[in-house]
């Protein structure tokens, strides 16, 4: 790769056995942190603190200046056992017009609230916002890791952007 001017970035699951293999020096290691909750599993964050901070501890074996991966949006889970993902603007859309249904997790800084749809179905919506996604990053400098992605960009909200941008 070097001699064809290429970089090699490598991703990994959470649960890749980081602590096990030997990693070689040269390519750019990626750790993704979410998924904590998801389509696996009932409601609740892509990511908290404890999680962020585990990894980073984690990636500590890994050569190089590596990067941790948060993930923007979220889930929608429906009391049928539906869960679907949702982009950060779709969760505005669907939040209810009172905003006061919404709240702010502690240990992860994720935006949650209930919801029920046209045919009276209650869901649960948890979402990573600008207020979310700055804070994991804070988390995971704190723990030493100063280069972030973020899985995926469509569908953020403009704060959300904005906030990135700066």
């Amino acid at each position: 790769l070097k001699a064809s001017a290429l970089r090699l970035r490598i991703v990994l699951e959470p649960q890749a056995p980081l602590e096990k293999l030997r990693w070689p020096a040269g390519p750019e290691y990626v750790v993704m942190a979410y998924n904590l909750y998801g389509t696996h599993s009932g409601p609740g964050p892509k990511a908290n603190d404890a999680l962020i901070r585990q990894l980073a501890r984690r990636m500590s074996r890994l050569p190089g200046r590596n990067v941790m991966a948060v993930a923007a949006g979220g889930f929608d889970w429906s009391e049928t056992g539906e869960v679907s993902p949702v982009t950060e603007r779709q969760a505005l859309a669907l939040m209810p017009r009172n905003l006061s249904g919404s709240a702010r997790d502690e240990a992860s800084g994720s935006v949650y609230f209930d919801y029920v749809d046209e045919q009276g179905i209650r869901h649960t919506v948890w979402y990573a916002d600008r207020v979310t996604l700055k804070r994991w990053i804070a988390v995971s400098k704190q723990e030493g890791i100063y280069k972030t992605a973020i899985w995926k960009l469509g569908g953020l909200a403009t704060s959300t952007l904005d906030g990135l941008r700066r």
